[in-house]
């Protein structure tokens, strides 16, 4: 998450011992455990509502791109007026 190392791991950790002492070190911590906790949990929902979001924005476009290509509209489409329109002057030639 900080790109730390070993060093700077170990760094860190020799100057909160001289900070806030043995006694109180496990209880740093724990606290500082407890906020990157937090922080990961929050990113993590943050991130999920976000694909959430545009999973549903690009199923919605689909929807409507699927509903406009797959419309039965009868003024747009009429096949029998085609057929009709198309042989209507093939029948009548030949009586």
């Amino acid at each position: 998450m900080f790109d730390l190392g070993w060093q700077e791991i170990f760094v860190i950790g020799t100057v909160a011992l001289i900070v806030v002492g043995p006694k109180d070190l496990p209880k740093l911590f724990n606290k500082v455990g407890k906020v990157f906790g937090k922080i990961k949990q929050i990113s993590r929902e943050f991130y999920d509502q976000i694909n959430e979001a545009a999973e549903m924005e690009e199923i919605n476009n689909l929807k409507n791109d699927l509903s406009e290509h797959t419309s039965l509209d009868s003024y747009k489409i009429d096949p029998r007026s085609r057929v009709e329109k198309r042989n209507s002057g093939k029948f009548n030639e030949k009586k």
